[in-house]
């Protein structure tokens, strides 16, 4: 027992063996880097890198802090030498291989009227864009460049915050309205941002990191869209699970997987066919928040919330796509919904506990008794 700690900071702190909490009861997610070499995130004293090759942490101390904010944004520079990040008081990024902090943009000191820095990423030519959130609506900025308002139903709204997704080598960026889940595709590219709004209304639209499909529900329906050629393929009855920065792509972009009723199913679009490859212990049970992910091209991992009987918790389970073969590798008493998977045995994920929040949390799968 920890001096001073409640039962529900005890129980927080019984992790199972091959986990390591990061952070403690808030659910600031980080982000990965484009080949999975490094994962950044908000930690217990600030901004921190994991190096998931060499299984340590990276402390920046002298990055600023983050704050009090409604969100938090990070994004990598495609080489994964830096990585921009938004806080309290404007925009900053770090270089890995100076350990150099610099400050990108400084908001105007008044508490009064802050705005919303929640969607940050790095255009073609290796420049920090961020969007800011105001009253008016939200606006667009690039280093070095004239800001870009954001067309009439695409930030009107105060409250709308517009999600980042790095595509195409940087020179495309997606954006989707979190609010009336409308997307638009920005060419970077070209001397002045040019929105391509993409047709239809589209239900929390995911787009894959390569940047070549964009995928969304329709009245029940999976519908993807090629963003090179405009062709569309129907998926058919399924949905996704998570939010809009969940990732159901493999690295290649080439498979998604999704949910079915109370199956597990990969869809291979060179290929079209789809093959279920996993169901569901107990009829009714939940995949979690943002509970399905690839882990390479291969591999699946789920996270059953289902209580199974004669079983004591939630389960982390990993799918072979070659051989179909299912496998527990890590049960617990507390959940554990996906944040992102990096490399072939290392997860960071939230582990929810007694208190009501949510530890982000690291799982090395090797050290973990299985």
């Amino acid at each position: 027992m920890w001096v001073g700690s409640t039962p529900s900071d005890a129980q927080r702190r019984r992790v199972p063996p091959g986990a390591q909490i990061l952070r403690h009861g808030q659910g600031i997610h980080g982000v990965g880097s484009p080949r999975g070499h490094y994962f950044a995130y908000w930690g217990r004293r600030g901004l921190e890198i994991y190096d998931v090759e060499a299984q340590r942490r990276i402390r920046v101390d002298d990055a600023p802090q983050l704050g009090v904010v409604t969100c938090a944004a990070m994004g990598w520079s495609p080489d994964e030498r830096r990585v921009a990040f938004t806080h309290e008081r404007g925009v900053a990024e770090y270089d890995l291989e100076t350990g150099r902090v610099r400050i990108v943009h400084a908001e105007p000191d008044d508490p009064y009227n802050r705005s919303e820095l929640c969607s940050v990423a790095y255009d073609a030519e290796g420049r920090v864009a961020w969007t800011r959130q105001q009253r008016t609506g939200a606006v667009l900025f690039r280093e070095q460049r004239p800001p870009v308002a954001f067309p009439a139903g695409f930030g009107a709204d105060r409250w709308a915050l517009l999600a980042f997704g790095p595509t195409s080598g940087a020179e495309h960026l997606l954006v989707v309205n979190r609010d009336s889940h409308r997307a638009t595709r920005l060419d970077l590219a070209r001397p002045s941002a040019r929105f391509e709004p993409l047709p239809g209304d589209f239900a929390i639209p995911y787009a894959d990191r390569a940047g070549r499909r964009l995928c969304h529900h329709d009245e029940g329906r999976l519908l993807c869209q090629d963003l090179r050629s405009g062709s569309a393929v129907d998926l058919g009855e399924g949905s996704m699970v998570g939010t809009i920065e969940a990732n159901p792509f493999s690295p290649s972009g080439e498979r998604i997987v999704f949910r079915r009723g109370d199956d597990v199913v990969v869809h291979d679009f060179a290929s079209g066919r789809q093959r279920v490859i996993y169901r569901l212990t107990l009829p009714g049970g939940s995949f979690a928040y943002r509970g399905i992910a690839f882990e390479g091209e291969q591999r699946v991992l789920l996270f059953e919330h289902a209580q199974v009987l004669n079983e004591r918790g939630p389960a982390i389970a990993r799918v072979d796509l070659r051989t179909g073969e299912s496998r527990v590798l890590l049960r617990d008493e507390q959940q554990y919904c996906y944040a992102e998977v990096l490399g072939a045995d290392t997860v960071f994920v939230f582990r929810t506990n007694r208190g009501g929040g949510e530890d982000l949390t690291r799982v090395h799968f090797p050290s973990t008794r299985l």
